[in-house]
This record gives structure tokens, C-alpha cells and sequence, in this order.
């Protein structure tokens, strides 16, 4: 029996738009925008932030010296958020479940994600609340096997009772070995259908969503 369910964010409930993220950054720092992704994401630089390895404060200013910007934190939540397209359908479903049962959020991200996820994603911000989770605070990212019993250690929850819900099949593959059910996300119809099959709700529960 599912007693809740754990999402993901990027790919689940938002799309991730790169090309506007880094369009968002080369507007600022004049840089072209394979030179960004290069230096911040093919570096390992966003894998420490995930990873909890870098602070809120730490991460802006490492993140401003690769651009050679003096990045505010109003800058990183618009560049953040001009790539964050929700998704409403999915969001929906997972506010739709929130009624029944407890839901969570678990996704690779640092902790300056999580600081104002209610600006960058306050629809994400109302459904799981305290619920929220980043990868950073656990120390390690998805797949490890240890994030996802500890997401469920703070549901209080067996992750035998547990479904993940996530776009990537590695991340399912390691809610896997822990136990968890997994559902490898690709569209909301398909999830919709898995929550039914589940008995997660009943069939007249997002029929908008057929």
C-alpha cells in the first residue's frame, strides 16, 4: 500500500529550460553561453552545490567568480526562475495526492534552491511545504541508495509504503534498492494512470488529466 509519495521537481513538476537560463546569464556577464554551462555545470561546480558541499553564500559568490559578475541573489533567483516553466498538470496530480496522502519533493539541488524556492517555484512552495527537500541537506544526490531512506526517515515513513516519482531512471533505480515503488515519469497522463493503478486515489480523481 502507497502511504506517500515523493516527487521529483526538474522534468516532474517544471520543466528546466537551459537556454533560458543561459541566455539569462550572458546577458550579464557578457560571456557566450557554452562558456557558462561549460564552466558551471561541465565543471562539477553545480554537482558540489548539489551535493551539499557548497553553502547558500559560498555557492553565489563561487558561482559569481566563474562569471566574473558580482552576482546578487536577486539575479541567481531570476536566472533560476526564468528557466523554471511549471508544469500543470503535473502540479495537479501532486496537489491533487496532497489531499490524501503525504507528499514530499526530493531533487538534486543546492541549498540557495531551497532558501527561495518560494520565489522560484511557489506552487512547489505551497504543496509540499516543509516537505521540500534538496539534495544538499542529505549531503549526497540522487541515485545514492542513502537519500532516499533518509527523505522517507523524515516522513516518518517505511519506504516499502513510498512511491518515487522521477524523469530519470537512474534515480528510480535507486529509490529500487531501498525498496521504495517507483514510477519513471513521462508524462502526466501516464503518472495519473499509475496513481489509479496503485489505488493512490479513485478514478474520478483528475479525469482533466485523460
Amino acid at each position: 500500500m502507497i502511504e506517500a509519495v515523493i516527487f521529483d521537481m526538474d522534468g516532474v513538476l517544471y520543466e528546466l529550460n537551459d537556454e533560458a537560463r543561459l541566455s539569462f546569464l550572458s546577458g550579464l556577464c557578457a560571456k557566450p553561453p557554452e562558456e557558462i554551462y561549460s564552466q558551471i555545470w561541465l565543471s562539477g561546480f553545480e554537482a558540489m552545490s548539489d551535493a551539499g558541499k557548497l553553502g547558500p553564500e559560498e555557492y553565489l559568490q563561487g558561482f559569481g567568480r566563474i562569471l566574473e559578475y558580482d552576482l546578487t541573489e536577486d539575479d541567481w533567483i531570476q536566472c533560476r526562475a526564468s528557466g523554471t516553466i511549471p508544469l500543470p498538470r503535473s502540479l495537479e496530480l501532486a496537489e491533487q495526492v496532497c489531499r490524501r496522502i503525504p507528499v514530499a519533493l526530493l531533487t538534486n539541488n543546492g541549498l540557495l534552491l531551497k532558501r527561495t524556492i518560494d520565489r522560484i517555484a511557489p506552487k512547489a512552495h505551497s504543496i509540499f511545504g516543509t516537505n521540500l527537500f534538496v539534495s544538499a541537506e542529505f549531503g549526497t544526490t540522487k541515485p545514492d541508495p542513502s537519500i532516499y531512506l533518509s527523505a522517507c526517515a523524515r516522513l516518518h515513513m517505511n519506504p516499502r509504503n513510498v512511491l518515487m516519482v522521477d524523469d530519470r531512471e537512474e534515480n528510480i533505480e535507486g529509490a529500487y534498492k531501498v525498496g521504495m515503488s517507483g514510477h519513471h515519469f513521462s508524462t502526466p497522463e501516464l503518472l495519473h494512470a499509475e496513481l489509479l493503478r496503485l489505488k493512490v486515489f479513485s478514478s474520478e480523481v483528475g479525469d482533466n488529466l485523460r
